[in-house]
């Protein structure tokens, strides 16, 4: 289960790079990235639909070969070193993924006021709740 997480997650890195950086070229993935963790962002507290508190962690600003990446396994504990990439089209339909880009494509635009760490972390919560929708995590989009 760990090795399908880690593999969806660099493939919806790969696949949220691809729409926001480079929306019409076609990109040639390696077969591996390097991902680390550049620092802490912040504070995250996982709620449930009913508003009460689950969890909190401490959330890692991602780095993928030296750029801004995002984690899609909400509140996973995160290990630096290489992955594997993994094309999100095998996991989730084009919609979705469009979906996904769109809303952080949105929420970038509008954390430009915010510090780095606070727009970082509204976009990774938003990859959460939009990967919650389509892969039925059980937290409901009330959007």
């Amino acid at each position: 289960m760990k090795k399908i997480l880690k593999r969806l997650l660099t493939a919806i890195l790969a696949m949220v790079t691809v729409f926001t950086t480079l929306p019409v070229t076609q990109i040639h993935a390696a077969d591996s990235v390097y991902t680390h963790s550049d620092g802490h962002a912040g504070m995250v507290v996982k709620v449930t639909d009913g508003g009460s508190k689950e969890s909190t962690f401490e959330e890692g600003w991602l780095k993928a070969d030296g750029k801004t990446a995002y984690c899609i396994q909400l509140g996973a504990a995160f290990q630096s070193g290489n992955k594997i990439r993994k094309n999100a089209t095998e996991r989730l339909s084009e919609t979705q993924i469009n979906d996904v880009a769109l809303n952080l494509e949105y929420v970038k635009k509008h954390t430009k006021n915010y510090s780095a760490e606070q727009a970082y972390l509204l976009q990774q919560c938003t990859i959460w709740r939009r990967l919650s929708v389509h892969l039925g995590w059980g937290y409901k989009s009330k959007v």
